[in-house]
């Protein structure tokens, strides 16, 4: 009798064992199958900064190209305004060349000038403002 338990025992034994590497194997598997699925999102992901790695390099280059536009067109502002004040600054010293120290006629002459331009500087933006009728729509929301 006792021989019937001990290979009873032994088979148990064996059975547990048994399911225990079944269950190893299917964990196993599971874990690898996971794997590779983190594996696979990790190449889609790639492939998605690729294509936006893309998208911002032809933008880096436009913005580029348009500094580089800017750029040579500030070079060319730059050198016209040399020479037109290369000109103005040969204009009014020949303008100038007679002229005395102290010249009453020039002095009322550039102090009239500057009271003009400044009266246009507060005027221009004060008749825009008074044809806005702003007033009138504060008040209409109001």
């Amino acid at each position: 009798m006792w021989q019937l338990v001990v290979i009873a025992v032994i088979v148990g034994a064996a059975v547990m064992s048994y399911n225990s590497l079944v269950h190893l194997r299917e964990t196993s598997e599971a874990a690898w199958a996971d794997i590779d699925v983190q594996l696979k999102r990790r190449y889609n992901l790639i492939l998605n900064i690729v294509e936006t790695v893309k998208g911002y390099a032809s933008h880096e280059r436009e913005t580029l190209e348009g500094v580089v536009a800017a750029r040579s067109g500030a070079i060319i502002g730059t050198l016209i305004g040399l020479v037109g004040a290369f000109g103005a600054v040969q204009l009014v010293k020949g303008l100038l060349y007679n002229m005395q120290p102290v010249d009453p006629v020039a002095f009322i002459g550039v102090l009239l000038l500057l009271i003009g331009v400044a009266a246009l500087a507060v005027y221009l933006p004060a008749r825009r403002a008074a044809t806005a009728g702003t007033e009138g729509r504060l008040i209409r929301e109001a």
